[in-house]
């Protein structure tokens, strides 16, 4: 099996350090690259981009250097996934490299964009850690440290604004890869999944696993094994 890199990109508000625990379920010709972006994690001291677009240039690039040796992968959950699927599609469009495949979880199709009464983003503190906490998508531990929150909040709500206003423009082409969507069967959107075939002209296959928004973590060991089997044959 030829060098394949497999990057993933996090939820909104999380870290890429989620998936480190994949490494000892991955293939052995797989190599792991969780991606971390600006303003958590490793790169903490980082400010983090300001716009959607700003979010895909910087990625995109990072993405262009750490993979030239190697056939790519990618994977993003939620927030993450609507990243990867930028990031593929800017990828394909510049002919620069094709991934072997995308890997998107837990996000419906761009076309329908933010659907929501209103946008988190614009709540006070409390009530914006409240909706965040609903989607599971804040630490215990973050909530619970004055300090550690103060810190993140600002990352955590800036990462729900580029969601929020996040605005796809389509165009004719479609991915020039195999795609696979994922999604938790406890989901409230699990019907508008499907449309993600539209979006590519070649392979495309729907994973449905037991679970919440947040299934990647509690049913790891479950998509790493349904990744082996994709990447692998």
């Amino acid at each position: 099996m030829q060098s394949v890199k497999l990057f993933c990109l996090p939820h909104a508000g999380g870290s890429a350090a989620i998936y480190n625990r994949w490494k000892k379920y991955l293939h052995k010709g797989i190599d792991l690259n969780p991606i971390e972006l600006n303003g958590r994690g490793r790169l903490h001291n980082k400010l983090p981009p300001s716009t959607f677009a700003l979010q895909i240039d910087d990625l995109y690039q990072q993405i262009v250097y750490l993979g030239q040796d190697a056939d790519i992968i990618l994977f993003g959950h939620s927030f993450g996934g609507l990243i990867v699927y930028e990031v593929c599609r800017r990828l394909i469009h510049d002919a620069c490299k094709i991934p072997l495949h995308l890997f998107v979880s837990g996000i419906r199709p761009p076309h329908y964009g933010y659907e929501s009464d209103y946008w988190i983003n614009q709540l006070p503190d409390d009530q914006f850690v409240k909706e965040v906490q609903k989607l599971g998508g804040m630490a215990p531990e973050i909530i619970a440290n004055k300090e550690l929150l103060d810190f993140f909040l600002p990352i955590i709500r800036l990462d729900y604004e580029l969601l929020e206003t996040y605005r796809f423009i389509p165009d004719a082409s479609k991915l020039n890869c195999d795609l696979t969507v994922l999604y938790g069967d406890e989901e409230t959107d699990n019907h508008k999944m499907a449309e993600w075939e539209e979006y590519t002209c070649k392979k495309y296959t729907l994973r449905e696993f037991k679970g919440n928004h947040f299934f990647i973590c509690d049913k790891e060991r479950e998509v790493v094994d349904m990744i082996n089997s994709v990447i692998t044959g």
